[in-house]
């Protein structure tokens, strides 16, 4: 594709900067930190119907909540009529799930620490015991 239109070019601008955004925070503790970015090249987004800007955070954002719904509710979201929100509904969609998804591990959290309480009331010595009890009794 050469002859690329001003939202191209400005999609490409935009994608480009974000990239060198997130490089430059990865490169702030480079052991400890990764990121994936996405392609920058416009003949790629083109063949996703996505040739602005605009159109590019609507797709992010649904890809963002299409994963994050299967990460909270461990399967997509099939029924999901992303065409009746706007870009900003579907982000706000997406905090939701978020936030329901940190709801949900914290009840992980205390139900998992209450299954070493009852482990050390049944007589694990510590809680290492406690926790080795769990995992063969999970296997």
């Amino acid at each position: 594709m050469t002859n690329l239109t001003a939202d191209q070019i400005a999609l490409v601008d935009y994608i480009e900067a974000a990239n060198a955004k997130t490089m430059a925070w990865v490169a702030e503790d480079s052991e400890n930190r990764w990121a994936m970015m996405p392609v920058v090249d416009a003949e790629h987004w083109a063949e996703m119907g996505v040739y602005s800007v605009e159109q590019y955070e609507r797709h992010m954002a649904i890809a963002t909540h299409w994963n994050c719904y299967k990460d909270v509710y461990g399967f997509r979201p099939r029924a999901f009529d992303y065409n009746a929100l706007n870009t900003e509904e579907i982000l706000a969609e997406v905090e939701d799930l978020c936030k329901q998804g940190e709801r949900d591990r914290l009840a992980e959290d205390a139900a998992y620490e209450s299954s070493i309480s009852a482990m050390l009331e049944m007589g694990a010595a510590d809680r290492e015991t406690a926790i080795r009890w769990l995992e063969q009794a999970e296997a």
